[in-house]
């Protein structure tokens, strides 16, 4: 019974974020910024009534949504929603933005890139190779031979590792920036 009732909340949630992706790329790129602050605002609105709120965008033209004369109907309704709550929005260029914007955007590699291998830490000092670093972070860097689904990379792995499975997640793995 419960097994049940967790596979159709399950459902519901994956069903609610295929409506929000088809939403947003139904959108004009103006308007499309009002659904993340419109989902913040529907899950903190406890917290959020009654106290200021400043909401930071890189979008210069944001900053007069509140000030615009002319508005079409979705974005009457969307100020509308805006104007329940005590905030203002504010201009932060997107160039102050590059580190966040550069660690949230998803990992990925092409064949032929060079990678280190995450080593999973192991109590004890362990050498690799030879003259070997004792007890490194990262071992390599390794050519990316194939991709394998949309997180999973198949590396060209030495014989000294032939015993090791040579695909590895997208977690296990960091880019090696060659000199050229």
């Amino acid at each position: 019974m419960v097994e049940g009732l967790e596979k159709r909340e399950k459902k519901k949630e994956r069903e609610k974020s295929l409506d929000f992706t088809k939403n947003v790329k139904r959108l004009e790129w103006n308007s499309s910024w009002v659904i993340p602050i419109k989902l913040a605002l529907k899950i903190w609105r406890h917290y959020l009534y009654g106290v200021h709120v400043d909401v930071f965008t890189d979008h210069k033209s944001l900053q007069y949504v509140f000030t615009q004369r002319e508005l079409n109907l979705r974005q009457r309704r969307w100020l509308k929603l805006l104007k329940d709550y005590d905030m203002s929005i504010l201009y932060h260029p997107g160039k102050a933005n590059i580190v966040a914007d550069a660690l949230s955007r998803p990992l990925e590699f092409e064949i032929d890139d060079w990678v280190y291998l995450k080593v999973s830490p192991i109590k004890g000092v362990i050498r690799f190779g030879k003259k070997g670093k004792l007890s490194p972070r990262y071992i390599g860097p390794y050519l990316i031979v194939k991709r394998i689904g949309s997180v999973a990379y198949e590396l060209e792995l030495p014989q000294e590792l032939a015993t090791v499975h040579p695909v590895f997640h997208i977690s296990m793995l960091k880019k090696c920036m060659r000199d050229p």
